[in-house]
């Protein structure tokens, strides 16, 4: 057992539900947690909502705006004050895989008890034995001037590079083992990695002639995994690893895919036209609720047999193949606060400025 402290704000941890997904996204950036606290107007608990939750809902149809009314948990595991006992605790979050316990007291919630308080940093940080393969091999154009003397891979951020950002986002949720795919500029990376003496196992894939994004993987034809994790080199992602595994295998799914739900909002005055070409209506800077792809995927080792030897292949082609022979796809969303874009410069300015 970690620390059993008492949360001392505990009003921060509730949502009405009447709270739309968007604003559930913002609370668990916000507090730092992926699971919260649904409350009535006499401050009941009537519920949880959590990450996996919203996941659910999202692939269901619901949109960012819709509130969480119909797809909270209305049953939540509690326990009562002075009445619980740590080894039960400890059990229940291990066999249930809860995110947090409320603590009540005569219907009132006077404490959480939150599973990183009881599950060991061991537990916690479990190594995974699935690699990351980063696709690095690119020109990286949308940076020029700076990829003409730096391949994007090393680009700086603060004090480390872009490619190092990547590794640490996945090192931190226990994967050491790394491939990157290189081709531009690729004796610059490999010998940065190599006075940069690591710990994460860093295994070098040369492409002779470039690959697209993704023909260099038939090159792990050979290799032991059952899945690899693949991720383009600009993308910064914070994804809970174990979960979109456990997603990925539960589902039996051939590939994965990472996508973020996305609002945008038209800058103009969209105009809606009738059957006779005649104005209907003009709807001023619409939003639209979108799934976007990230640029981050799980791969079953089955389905880089489909990629040809030493051929140039993007995945969006890959993806198209794997959708023409019948195999399963799925799609994990995440928010679009836990993505960051650096391919071109306006995202790599932003990225600086989220980062600092």
């Amino acid at each position: 057992m970690q620390n059993t402290e008492k949360i001392k704000n505990i009003n921060i941890f509730f949502v009405s539900p009447n709270t739309s997904i968007e604003n559930i996204y913002k609370k668990f950036n916000k507090i730092g947690k992926r699971c919260l606290l649904v409350m009535n107007r006499k401050k009941h608990l009537i519920g949880t909502i959590s990450e996996g939750d919203v996941r659910k809902a999202i692939l269901k149809g619901a949109t960012l705006k819709e509130k969480i009314l119909k797809i909270y948990n209305k049953n939540p595991f509690t326990v009562i004050q002075d009445e619980y006992q740590i080894a039960q605790i400890e059990k229940k979050f291990s066999k249930d895989n809860l995110d947090l316990i409320p603590v009540v007291q005569q219907d009132q919630v006077v404490d959480i008890l939150f599973w990183d308080m009881f599950i060991s940093t061991e537990v916690k940080i479990k190594k995974i034995s699935t690699p990351v393969v980063i696709m690095a091999g690119g020109k990286g154009s949308r940076l020029d001037p700076f990829t003409k003397v730096l391949p994007k891979p090393l680009i700086p951020i603060q004090n480390s590079t872009i490619i190092e950002r990547v590794i640490n986002s996945f090192v931190r949720y226990g994967i050491n083992n790394f491939y990157f795919t290189l081709n531009y500029k690729s004796k610059l990376i490999k010998a940065y990695f190599e006075e940069l003496n690591v710990k994460q196992k860093i295994n070098f894939i040369i492409e002779n002639h470039p690959l697209g994004t993704a023909g260099a993987l038939s090159k792990l034809k050979n290799q032991k995994y059952n899945n690899f994790i693949v991720t383009n080199c600009d993308t910064l992602v914070d994804i809970d690893i174990p979960a979109l595994l456990k997603f990925h295998n539960d589902g039996k799914f051939d590939i994965s895919l990472i996508i973020l739900s996305k609002k945008y909002t038209v800058p103009y005055g969209v105009c809606k036209i009738d059957t006779k070409g005649h104005l209907e209506s003009i709807t001023e800077k619409p939003e639209m609720d979108l799934l976007v792809n990230t640029g981050v995927y799980v791969l079953n080792k089955k389905i880089i047999n489909l990629i040809p030897n030493n051929k140039y292949l993007d995945m969006p082609d890959l993806i198209k193949k794997t959708l023409k022979s019948n195999k399963k796809i799925g799609i994990f969303p995440i928010d679009e606060n836990s993505w960051i874009d650096i391919g071109q410069w306006s995202e790599y300015k932003n990225a600086l400025n989220i980062l600092s």
